[in-house]
Order: structure tokens, then C-alpha cells, then sequence
């Protein structure tokens, strides 16, 4: 097990690929007030396909099964490790806000112009480039 503290998050796009759920977390710390892909930490001896298809649902009340995210990219540094990940659902439509975070659909034009955290503006395109091979890894370790 990695010395990393680590996290998912993820994007759920509606079946035309055009929207995507977003949340914006009510909390101190630098992206606060942004729009970011759902995600948590993973928990200990937790899978991090399991661990945001859990966090997916604690936070949208929507359940996406662990094989249904697929892998976008994982982002590496000398403390932190993100695993992004990607999803297709009708259920996109129905996510809610829950625990005073705010939950939101988005067209993928409207990401380049609203609150949303930086990466998310190159991520969320990166998730359908067919000439990208899957996962992306940015290790910023070295």
C-alpha cells in the first residue's frame, strides 16, 4: 500500500456524452466554491473503483457499480494520489445535492467559462479523445 494519501473523482456523463455532474464542495481549502469532479478519499484496504462508486453515492444518492467507472487518469505527487475516473448513465439526470454540497449537471461548453477547478476544463474533454490511451498517468514525483 502507497504512503500517498489517496482519492477518486469522478465524471458522469449523460449517454450523448454532451453533460456531465459536478459537484461544488462547501468546505475550507483552495478549490472551495469550485465545481470538481465527485470524489473523496479512498478508504484503507479500499479498491479505488469501489472506493468512487461509494463516494458517487454518498454524495449524489446515485449508485454507479465499480465496473462501470471506467479509468481516466491518475495524477501523482510526492504526498497526494487522485484516480479520475469516467461513467456513462442515464442516471446522471437524477443526481441530488446532499449534506449542503451542491450537486450539478453541466453542458461540456459550459465548462469552460464557469466556477469550475482548472482541471477539470482539460480532464473532462481528455475523457473521450480517442487518440488518448487510458489510463493518463501525470506523476509530478519525479
Amino acid at each position: 500500500m502507497s504512503n500517498l494519501t489517496q482519492y477518486v473523482a469522478g465524471f458522469l456523463f449523460t449517454p450523448d456524452k454532451t453533460r456531465v455532474v459536478l459537484i461544488r464542495k462547501h468546505r475550507a481549502d483552495p478549490d472551495a466554491r469550485l465545481f470538481n469532479g465527485v470524489g473523496g478519499k479512498i478508504g484503507l484496504d479500499e479498491l479505488p473503483k469501489a472506493a468512487m462508486s461509494r463516494v458517487f453515492k454518498e454524495e449524489t444518492s446515485i449508485a454507479i457499480p465499480p465496473k462501470e467507472w471506467m479509468a481516466l487518469a491518475r495524477l501523482e505527487s510526492y504526498a497526494v494520489q487522485i484516480y479520475y475516473f469516467v461513467a456513462i448513465s442515464e442516471l446522471a439526470q437524477e443526481v441530488q445535492s446532499k449534506d449542503g454540497d451542491e450537486v450539478g449537471i453541466f453542458t461540456v461548453n459550459e465548462l469552460f467559462a464557469g466556477p469550475v477547478v482548472p482541471g477539470v476544463r482539460w480532464l473532462v474533454p481528455l475523457a473521450f479523445d480517442s487518440r488518448v490511451r487510458f489510463p493518463v498517468i501525470f506523476d509530478g514525483t519525479v
